[in-house]
């Protein structure tokens, strides 16, 4: 089974340099995580380039990774 990864796991990928070899261009360097906000139509992201995470609207766009 495919899924997201939570917060914790893309942030964890960014500290060890995995998500480097995800970025193509400026574009593509934020990532949906499974970890939503409670109350909010919105979950967390991580920017992949600075290693930033952030609350967005799941309106937003962001790219996925998925996990096995």
């Amino acid at each position: 089974d495919l899924r997201l990864p939570t917060i914790e796991e893309l942030e964890d990928s960014y500290e060890s340099g995995e998500t480097e070899s995800w970025i193509e261009n400026d574009s593509d360097k934020r990532y949906w995580s499974s970890t939503i906000s409670v109350g909010e139509n919105g979950a967390y992201n991580l920017d992949a380039f600075k290693g930033e995470i952030r609350w967005d609207h799941l309106s937003n766009y962001a790219r996925v990774r998925c996990l096995k």
